[in-house]
């Protein structure tokens, strides 16, 4: 289930430009709502995993019952793709997410962060949009809730983990490549103007964020921190989903149930 009422005040969207670098390529080229403003007591029981044939349906009984909330900042494209994935999460586990959309306003964000809080979900999944967001972050922390940045450097004590975009240094020739998923970029790569595009992993961001958040949650040993690899379209993988919902997020294809 997917919910709005995290949003304090209208939106606004600003541009972030992502790095990841594209070597390797060229070389080869219905739970009720809680109003209550005191937070639960953490730890939630933990959910017993399944062998064999059951385990399938063990997965989709780890997130029942838990609430996440996913704070991103508005980039280019991602904050959308990010969703997907959290929304992917969400249907693979049962979990609920609080979306109160994306923002780069620092303010906007804190504001979602506290009423989240005050709200007691069992997890947070924050990009914070700038270090001005941190002591909301912490004050999450303080209360028990298990917070899981992605795609940022904040430098935040006590976070459960960190998911960030795996880089690599530029090589060969750079003309050949281009970074993003807007319109223009894609249509130079379906008419052969450059040899690839090199796409940031929106959705396993969101995806990986939610997965690891009820991991937390449900007392699981987990990583401090996650690396995924930058995506590489080239015009032959074009329509493969997994580069669809990056490029074109509001149409991305659901993942298996």
């Amino acid at each position: 289930m997917i919910r709005h009422a995290l949003a304090p005040y209208p939106l606004t969207v600003a541009a972030v430009t992502l790095c990841a670098a594209a070597a390797l390529l060229l070389s080869g080229c219905g739970k009720k709502e809680d109003t209550t403003t005191t937070p639960r007591t953490r730890k939630v029981p933990m959910v017993t995993r399944a062998e064999g044939s059951n385990a399938e349906g063990s997965r989709r009984q780890e997130g029942r019952g838990l609430r996440i909330a996913v704070v991103l900042r508005d980039t280019e494209g991602s904050s959308t793709a990010m969703r997907a994935g959290a929304d992917a999460a969400a249907r693979e586990t049962g979990a609920e997410i609080i979306w109160p959309a994306a923002s780069d306003d620092p303010q906007w964000q804190t504001q979602a962060l506290q009423n989240a809080i005050n709200r007691g979900v069992d997890g947070i999944v924050v990009s914070p949009a700038d270090d001005s967001v941190n002591a909301a972050v912490e004050t999450a922390i303080g209360r028990g809730i298990e917070v899981v940045i992605v795609d940022s450097d904040a430098a935040v004590k006590g976070i459960s983990s960190r998911i960030v975009v795996a880089s690599h240094r530029p090589a060969g020739d750079a003309a050949a490549v281009r970074f993003g998923n807007d319109p223009a970029s894609v249509a130079a790569l379906r008419n052969d103007e450059i040899q690839a595009l090199v796409l940031p992993p929106s959705f396993e961001l969101g995806h990986t964020g939610v997965l690891t958040a009820i991991a937390a949650v449900r007392g699981r040993q987990i990583r401090p921190q996650i690396a995924i690899a930058a995506v590489i379209a080239t015009k032959d993988n074009l329509t493969d989903p997994s580069i669809t919902r990056l490029i074109n997020p509001h149409h991305s294809p659901r993942l298996p149930e």
